[in-house]
C-alpha cells in the first residue's frame, strides 16, 4: 500500500512539474472563429475547439482617451458542463459581502479593506515583486521613496492616503502584515456563489507559470478581472502586439476557489469599483486545459492538488 501510494505521489508530481502539455496545445490548435449578426445588429465573435470549447466574444462601447471605441471582450465561456456568462459589471450583485467576509471581526475586515488600498495600487505590484523574492527590502523601499518624492504621479499619494505613512513606514507596513493579508485570502472561500470565470491579462510568463508546465502558479499575487473589460490592452481580436489573455474557470465546490473579491474594498477605499478584481493568494494553483498560441490565448481551472 506504501508503495502504491508512493508511485501515485511520483506519477502525480511528474505531471504537475514537467511539460506534459500536447494535449492542452493540440486542442488550442484546433480553433476556429466563426461570426454572427443578430437582428438588433449586434455581431458576436465566436471561437471553438475541437473538444467543443467555445468563447464567445461581444463589443461593447468605450470612452478610451476621450474617443469612444468599440472593444470586444469575452462574453460567454463553454468547457464541458460548465456553461456561464461572463459577470459583466455585476461583481457586486454577483458576490454577497456579508457572505464572503463572514468569518473577519470588525477590524480584521478594516485591516483588509485599509491594506487592499494599496495593494491595488502601483505601490502593491512593487510588494509582488518583494514577495515573489525578486526584490529585497531594500529594493522594496527605493521603489516605494521613488514613486512617493520623485515620480511623475507622486502627488496622487496625499498624506490621506498614505495614513500618515512615508517611505520606510510604508515599506515596513507593507511586508510586516503581508502574512496577515495573504492569511485572510487563503481563508476566505470564493464557493456558494455559483460558476464564474475570470479574466487576465499578460504580456510574458515567470518560470513557475511557463507554457511548459501543465500546473502553474505565481509566487505573488494574482489579480483577474471578473467583470470588466481589458480595454487598455485589447483593442480588437488576436493582433500579434496583443498580450495574453488567461482565462480561468471556478467551478463552484471547487476547494481550490480561495481569494476574494476586492470591489467592496476599492467603493469604500475610492468611491468606485472599476476593476471588479479577485485576487488570489500567493502560490495559489491553476491546471491548463486550453493552450491557443495562434489566438494567445489560455483557458484554465483552479487547481487544488
Amino acid at each position: 500500500m506504501v508503495k502504491y501510494k508512493h508511485l501515485i505521489q511520483t506519477i502525480d508530481d511528474y505531471l504537475t512539474k514537467h511539460p506534459i502539455n500536447e494535449k492542452a496545445r493540440n486542442i488550442g490548435k484546433t480553433g476556429k472563429w466563426t461570426t454572427q449578426t443578430n437582428e438588433k445588429g449586434e455581431t458576436t465573435h465566436t471561437l471553438t475547439y475541437k473538444d467543443g470549447t467555445t468563447l464567445t466574444f461581444k463589443e461593447e462601447t468605450i470612452n478610451m482617451y476621450g474617443k469612444e471605441e468599440q472593444v470586444p471582450y469575452i462574453s460567454h465561456l463553454t468547457y464541458g458542463d460548465f456553461n456561464e456568462d461572463y459577470q459583466l459589471h455585476k461583481g457586486e450583485e454577483f458576490f454577497d459581502y456579508e457572505k464572503m467576509f463572514k468569518d473577519l471581526n470588525k477590524e480584521d475586515l478594516d485591516f483588509f479593506n485599509e491594506y487592499t488600498s494599496f495593494k491595488m495600487s502601483t505601490l502593491g505590484m512593487y510588494l509582488n515583486q518583494y514577495v515573489r523574492g525578486e526584490w529585497d527590502r531594500d529594493d522594496l523601499y527605493n521603489m516605494i521613496y521613488y514613486q512617493l518624492n520623485e515620480s511623475p504621479v507622486k502627488d496622487m499619494f496625499d498624506k490621506e492616503y498614505l495614513k500618515g505613512m512615508k517611505s520606510l513606514g510604508l515599506t515596513q507596513y507593507l511586508i510586516e502584515n503581508n502574512d496577515k493579508y495573504q492569511n485572510i485570502l487563503n481563508n476566505t472561500s470564493l464557493n456558494g456563489y455559483g460558476d464564474f470565470f475570470t479574466v487576465r491579462e499578460v504580456n510574458g510568463f515567470h518560470d513557475n507559470d511557463n507554457l511548459n508546465k501543465r500546473i502553474v502558479k505565481d509566487k505573488g499575487y494574482t489579480s483577474e478581472t471578473v467583470g470588466c473589460i481589458m480595454a487598455e490592452n485589447r483593442g480588437s481580436i488576436s493582433l500579434e502586439d496583443e498580450p495574453w489573455t488567461i482565462v480561468t474557470l471556478y467551478e463552484d465546490g471547487n476547494p481550490a476557489n480561495r481569494g476574494a473579491y476586492l470591489g467592496y474594498s476599492e467603493r469604500r477605499n475610492e468611491g468606485t469599483n472599476y476593476w471588479e478584481e479577485i485576487l488570489r493568494p500567493p502560490n495559489a494553483k491553476s491546471e491548463r486545459l486550453i493552450i491557443d498560441e495562434n489566438n494567445k490565448i489560455i483557458i484554465q481551472r483552479t487547481y487544488s492538488q
